[in-house]
């Protein structure tokens, strides 16, 4: 993937775990009091949405579990892998 693979986009030895677990069924209604923003409002204040994030894991610790602010975790730049010459 973009040439990050095997260290992105995929579950495996070695590689950073960074996954999403989300649930399609789970209904929320969005509200600024529960989303993660720097503003304290919504255009979609009051809609009901189908769809939420559970859990977030990065690089294989969970980083938001539902209804938490997600956390910070330490971050690296991943470089890119040069262009296959075709």
């Amino acid at each position: 993937m973009f040439g990050l693979y095997p260290k992105k986009g995929t579950l495996a030895p070695g590689a950073d775990a960074d996954v999403v677990i989300y649930d399609p069924h789970a209904e929320q209604v969005i509200s600024a009091e529960t989303h993660h923003m720097n503003v304290d409002y919504s255009a979609y204040e009051g809609k009901r949405v189908t769809g939420r994030v559970e859990t977030v894991l990065s690089r294989g610790v969970p980083s938001s579990p539902s209804g938490s602010t997600p956390a910070a975790t330490a971050t690296a730049c991943t470089p890119r892998a040069p262009p296959a010459s075709t």
